[in-house]
């Protein structure tokens, strides 16, 4: 890659950071399930942008955000962003579903965690379905893919590129961490991938591949 290429991608990524600095979260406030380009149904009245320093589906109803082929054609703009975060208190689980978006990504520039509730010491309900879609996660600002949930990616693509693939990370919790990702004729590219926590008793994470591929750099 020539050095212009790489300062232009430089002065990019420092942009995304100064924006994302001075950001509010933006978090699902809606008791029920609904789509994720749905402005009333967000804490900021807008749905997700690059603008906000993260997207939060933490709240205790059990529900699902579908992101479809409506959203990837007409409101391509809500899918790009710079955290995510799924995860409903013990007891619930809050689901979002990529509904055959084909190559139009939901591109998450940092951090993608999955079933850890903020500030609660037991593990959340977080569940990922990628249909026939893609998912990218970046890692740019030292961010990771944590999945103490379940991700479930059949057909399409999950792109992890400059942060690792975590199953069963480590976490706060009272509890080992546990996760599972599951694959079905789908493909994966991940610069690496970690299955369960050396240094967490109970901690414990599994891999399913059923007719798809898996590449790690």
């Amino acid at each position: 890659m020539s050095r212009s290429v790489w300062l232009v991608l430089a002065v990019a990524i420092n942009a995304i950071i100064a924006t994302v600095s001075q950001a509010q979260t933006n978090s699902w406030i809606s008791s029920t399930g609904g789509f994720w380009d749905e402005a009333r149904l967000w804490s900021l009245a807008e749905p997700p942008s690059i603008a906000q320093s993260a997207i939060l589906i933490t709240n205790a109803a059990s529900e699902t955000i579908t992101i479809d082929s409506t959203t990837a054609q007409h409101f391509k703009s809500t899918l790009t962003i710079s955290n995510l975060t799924i995860s409903a208190p013990y007891g619930s689980t809050d689901t979002v579903y990529l509904a055959n978006t084909g190559t139009t990504a939901l591109h998450i520039v940092d951090s993608l965690v999955i079933g850890i509730a903020p500030g609660n010491s037991s593990p959340g309900g977080g569940l990922l379905i990628s249909s026939n879609s893609t998912l990218i996660v970046d890692g740019v600002m030292g961010g990771q893919f944590q999945d103490n949930g379940t991700v479930v990616i059949t057909g399409g693509s999950l792109i992890t590129t400059n942060c690792s693939l975590h199953v069963a990370a480590e976490s706060s919790t009272f509890y080992g961490p546990s996760g599972s990702l599951i694959i079905s004729n789908g493909t994966v590219q991940a610069r690496d991938v970690a299955i369960g926590t050396a240094s967490e008793s109970g901690s414990g994470g599994t891999l399913d591949l059923f007719g798809g591929r898996m590449t790690v750099s």
